[in-house]
């Protein structure tokens, strides 16, 4: 009788039978397929964007919105460094700071597929933060100005500065 490692009731390269519903796959699968296809961008949460490992974007404005956008939310400031009609890049441009973004385009499609993203930044935010540009705060108040045709610049500033922290000056 040799003295093997090895036991005969190992049984784990026998197919068995599943044992309950949940071993059975449904047949709908939608769960499986979800988890397979990468997101898309909802053009919805573009005063909030999610941004994902592997999401899709439609465009390259859409894309770059949404960065210059998810930065400005979290107060933080981010410069591209690589931005033409094959992919983007972007960085946090403070030294030692490991954030950053890369999207590429699909082959077959104008879409772009975001294929590095480091989500934390290593320092706090500041209120100079040059992603504030004056092109984005137009694209984000215009809804503002049509309902108070009021609003001096003073007021404006307050109700910018509040809402993103940051800096707001005349010439952005």
């Amino acid at each position: 009788m040799s003295n093997d490692t090895e036991s005969d009731d190992d049984n784990s390269d026998i197919d068995a039978a599943p044992n309950s519903n949940t071993d059975i796959g449904s047949d709908r699968g939608s769960d499986e397929e979800k988890s397979l296809r990468p997101p898309m961008f909802d053009p919805k949460d573009e005063n909030n964007p999610k941004i994902k490992l592997r999401q899709i974007f439609s465009s390259f404005k859409e894309l770059k919105e949404a960065i210059r956008t998810w930065n400005i939310r979290r107060e933080r400031s981010f410069k591209f460094i690589k931005s033409d009609n094959i992919r983007v890049r972007a960085i946090c441009p403070k030294d030692g700071c490991d954030w950053c973004i890369y999207a590429r385009r699909m082959k077959g499609d104008g879409r772009l597929e975001v294929r590095t993203f480091q989500k934390k930044h290593k320092y706090g935010f500041s209120y100079h933060n040059k992603s504030v540009k004056f092109g984005w705060v137009g694209r984000r108040y215009v809804g503002v100005f049509k309902e108070s045709t009021r609003l001096d610049y003073v007021s404006f500033k307050k109700m910018v500065m509040k809402e993103h922290k940051c800096h707001l000056s005349r010439h952005q």
